[in-house]
């Protein structure tokens, strides 16, 4: 029986029915870093990025499952192209290329071994993890990169981002609880959704205030030119009155020579 055929058979769950984080800040970490990437990769048709996702890596065997916080994997569709709520392993023709876990007390333990095991053994290219809240690294922000079949430790470099080769990203979790991305190529921090809506508030109040500059300006112009209408409609009125006096003159001066 093929793996197509097998996929089709059986049925592979979505969701467990858990919830997405074990914190708010462990949603907000999953929420913001997911929308950051699919901003980052969104005219990239071939990289797919997801969060809080079943990922299934036996055929025909739905308890043969992983849930990783966000994933991204190149060379398969982007879910705006092939839009999917699970990720098979034998249908997309590959592993993730990169992983990243937001730790809590109740995962850290899994995170660490079982998980990291299991990705090293599926192929996954990187490994992440971010500890922001509880201590339970030796360093806010842990990572791995697949080297010879096995996991070998990225090392910090400038400001203590490590940087991730897969992603042609530096992730950085030193003094923040939230993880931030900088892309080295743009020179410029991903921004969260936080900074894009203040950026955008920014944006309407600079578009307001040019706007009522504007009106006023065109008001100033508007009140000049009627200004100038008003003189010399003044002016006009002057000459007809001076022209009326003379008139009245050239008469008077014409009785009094009769």
């Amino acid at each position: 029986m093929s793996q197509a055929h097998e996929s089709q058979e059986v049925s592979y769950p979505d969701s467990d029915g858990e919830p997405m984080g074990e914190t708010p800040l462990h949603v907000l970490n999953i929420a913001w870093v997911l929308d950051m990437l699919l901003d980052h990769f969104r005219d990239d048709q071939q990289a797919f990025v997801g969060g809080n996702m079943f990922v299934y890596y036996e055929p025909g065997n739905n308890r043969a499952h992983v849930s990783p916080d966000l994933l991204v994997s190149f060379g398969v569709p982007s879910q705006r192209v092939q839009p999917r709520t699970n990720y098979l392993i034998w249908e997309e023709g590959k592993p993730m290329d990169c992983v990243i876990e937001f730790l809590s007390p109740s995962t850290a333990a899994s995170d660490l071994e079982s998980k990291r095991d299991l990705y090293r053994h599926l192929g996954v290219g990187e490994y992440f993890l971010f500890d922001p809240q509880f201590g339970m690294l030796s360093a806010p922000l842990i990572g791995y990169r697949l080297d010879g079949g096995e996991y070998v430790s990225i090392e910090a470099g400038v400001g203590g981002r490590l940087v991730s080769e897969t992603l042609g990203l530096e992730l950085l979790g030193v003094g923040t609880d939230i993880l931030r991305l900088y892309d080295p190529e743009s020179e410029l921090w991903l921004r969260v959704p936080e900074e894009v809506r203040d950026s955008e508030r920014d944006a309407q109040e600079q578009v307001e205030h040019l706007t009522q500059e504007r009106d006023k300006e065109r008001q100033q112009r508007e009140e000049a030119l009627q200004e100038r209408d008003e003189e010399r409609q003044r002016r006009q009125e002057a000459e007809k009155e001076i022209e009326e006096l003379r008139r009245q003159l050239r008469e008077a001066r014409g009785e009094s020579e009769d």
